[in-house]
């Protein structure tokens, strides 16, 4: 594992001090590491929805389906992520 150093006002280290212990971390290297790591699966998200919008657009003009067996089992547990989600919410 690399680490990194970074330099904080103070008052944007008191913020990120209050919202790791508001979320059970233990401390702000913790929260940094949370955001970086949902910020990642964020790109990833958005990439893979790129990906099924432009296999639904090869589907529409008759090309092969350019997806992989891999991108679909990734979109079927985003999917049944966003059930199980929904489902708590309500």
């Amino acid at each position: 594992m690399l680490t990194i150093r970074i330099a904080l006002s103070e008052e944007m280290f008191i913020f990120v001090e209050a919202q790791a212990t508001a979320r059970g971390l233990g401390g702000p290297g913790e929260y940094l590491h949370a955001l970086i790591a949902a910020a990642q699966k964020d790109q990833e998200q958005a990439e893979l929805e790129a990906r099924f919008a432009n296999a639904i657009r090869a589907l529409e003009r008759g090309e092969p389906n350019p997806l992989s067996s891999d991108d679909w089992q990734r979109l079927q547990q985003c999917v049944l992520n966003r059930q199980a989600v929904a489902a708590n919410a309500s």
